[in-house]
């Protein structure tokens, strides 16, 4: 069995051998055994069910949360030569048809769907025709309200594998992930109900990570520092921030200090964020500043530095980022800088996580009273509506926290963003106002000229409504440069505009009076938040060995741990310590 698996290996990876950890996890799934493989991030745990996979007559099907990283697992894996899909919302129907008739016909080993597939009947039904012989749940702390990064929709995936195995031999369960507490995986295996499995937790100790802690002033403190740093470390680097701001501020000084650097958030365009990480893996240019929405799933094994610029809010979360570095086992620096008034972005950030159960409520009385009066159960309805409706005032964050836990409860079901239209209204007549543009201002005249094409736009204070992503596909230009000429235009005082309220569209499930929302439980998981984020800065604050903390953190086995690891700034201060004392006379 283990040869079959090594030539697996070496004939689709080119190894001839399997990283620390692997070998186990790789038998107990080839012998059919469910398994639960707890990996630090950079030890292989794709490996551990793509080889199973291959050698399996049948098919595997993955679920992962990673959406955006979807199709470069699969490009990798067809590299390779392995015949792989995905079927995620990105695809049109008649492509997730195509690829779920090649599913049926034998054409894949390896599916990557995204947990909310499963819940799909017509999915379900499709998957129920074939041969599947295991299932991976990968980043399985998702499934644990107690994990750091807890997604309701996977505590659907048992009972949809119920329903694909029903009648037939249960495929093997297997589920990954690379931060898990003893208490996160007790959870993990009580909601997958899987009996009897076979458990490994990989040492967690990276000896090749040399891991810091700075105490800052301040923020100007923390840019300087960045600054250095980056300076004298070369190769590849990421640097964390909490906030959009953050990174803006921090990219803005690495450039103007001559460090050439990418900066990566959800303020920029897809098409923005994907060019920023293919020229950063393709090592073009090696500095990237980033909210940690970068870096899962990335494939970058030669990163040397990263740096934390704001303490994270949980070990889990401030492990699984510093694993990105020096996966290829060279030495690599993972720099955290601490300020003790970092705190207070995580205590802004848990407390609009968790809305009280009477912002649940009056949230959902809002939408429901809202269906009632359109006479249908989807709504399209604007945050100042919903505001309008609840007796205190919450933050937008705090509102989509709420629809969250009534979406967990499936009371409603969120289906994207609904954009009311936008307004514009003519100052002067159209022949005016045209005259008013420069000649060389072609996009400025031809949007003016398209609005009174479109809508007869002539007179002074006439207004027009309309959806801009309809007018988008009428004129042929960008709806960057459309807003772009739409703000030059009103700056100028040529038209007055009014943009559009972003609205959230709803389906009502339920028309419940009582919602059974439970307040214990929402003040529990408050508090759980809470102590994760006091772990957190205990480990900022501690003078222990930062590795030894770690290990013990996530009940990793202490026995054959030394004291001095030789690769944190505490052992390091000691040895310094212990270095001067024994030089001095007294």
């Amino acid at each position: 069995m283990l040869t079959k698996a090594i030539e697996t290996l070496q004939n689709y990876f080119g190894y001839s051998v399997f990283r620390p950890g692997q070998t186990e996890v790789v038998l107990s799934i080839l012998e059919k055994k469910n398994t639960i493989a707890i990996m630090p991030t950079g030890a292989g745990k794709s490996i551990c069910y793509q080889i199973p996979a291959l050698c399996f007559d049948g098919v595997t099907i993955v679920i992962s949360p990673l959406i955006a990283l979807m199709k470069d697992q699969v490009d990798t894996l067809i590299s390779k030569n392995i015949p792989a899909t995905f079927i995620n919302s990105s695809l049109s129907l008649e492509e997730v048809v195509c690829r779920i008739e090649g599913i049926k016909s034998g054409l894949y080993k390896i599916i990557y769907v995204a947990p909310e597939r499963l819940t799909n009947p017509y999915f379900i039904n499709d998957l129920k025709q074939c041969n599947i012989s295991m299932i991976a749940v990968d980043e399985a702390h998702c499934i644990s309200q107690w994990g750091h990064d807890f997604r309701p929709s996977y505590t659907k995936i048992k009972s949809s594998i119920d329903k694909i195995a029903e009648g037939k031999e249960m495929p093997v369960i297997v589920a990954l992930t690379a931060t898990a507490t003893i208490e996160v995986k007790e959870d993990i295996i009580k909601q997958l109900q899987v009996t009897d499995p076979n458990i490994f937790v990989s040492g967690f100790k990276r000896d090749n990570l040399e891991i810091i802690c700075v105490n800052t002033k301040n923020d100007t403190d923390k840019i300087t520092k960045i600054i250095n740093i980056s300076k004298k470390i070369s190769g590849p680097k990421l640097i964390y921030a909490t906030t959009r701001k953050s990174v803006e501020d921090i990219f803005e000084n690495l450039i103007t200090s001559g460090i050439p650097t990418l900066q990566y958030h959800a303020g920029m365009t897809p098409e923005e964020r994907k060019v920023a990480q293919d020229v950063f893996l393709s090592g073009r240019c090696n500095c990237m500043v980033s909210t940690n929405a970068f870096g899962m799933g990335i494939d970058k094994s030669d990163i040397r530095l990263i740096i934390h610029c704001n303490m994270p809010g949980s070990i889990e979360a401030y492990y699984q980022e510093i694993g990105r570095a020096g996966r290829d086992g060279k030495k690599s620096s993972c720099v955290l800088l601490y300020g003790t008034y970092d705190r207070y972005t995580h205590e802004f950030f848990i407390n609009n996580e968790n809305p009280s159960k009477k912002n649940i409520e009056e949230v959902y009385f809002v939408l429901l009273n809202k269906s009632m009066a359109d006479n249908k159960d989807e709504v399209s309805i604007t945050t100042s509506e919903i505001m309008c409706g609840v007796s205190e005032s919450i933050s937008d964050m705090a509102l989509s926290s709420c629809l969250k836990e009534l979406e967990k409860h499936e009371l409603i079901k969120r289906l994207g963003d609904a954009n009311s239209e936008i307004k514009i209204k003519i100052l002067d007549t159209f022949d005016n106002q045209i005259k008013k543009i420069s000649s060389r201002a072609k996009t400025q005249q031809e949007f003016l000229i398209t609005l009174r094409r479109e809508f007869e736009l002539e007179n002074k204070d006439q207004e027009i409504e309309f959806e801009l992503e309809k007018f988008v596909e009428k004129i042929g230009i960008t709806r960057d440069n459309i807003l772009r000429t739409i703000n030059v235009l009103n700056k100028a005082g040529i038209i007055e505009y009014t943009p559009a309220k972003k609205g959230r569209l709803i389906k009502i499930l339920k028309k419940e009076i009582i919602l059974g929302l439970n307040d214990e439980d929402l003040e529990d998981k408050k508090e759980r938040a809470l102590t994760k984020l006091n772990v957190m800065e205990e480990y900022c604050l501690s003078s222990v060995c930062r590795h030894k903390f770690i290990l013990g953190y996530f009940g990793d086995n202490l026995e054959h741990v030394e004291d001095d690891c030789f690769m944190c700034d505490n052992c390091l201060k000691k040895r310094i310590k212990k270095n001067s004392d024994s030089k001095s006379p007294f």
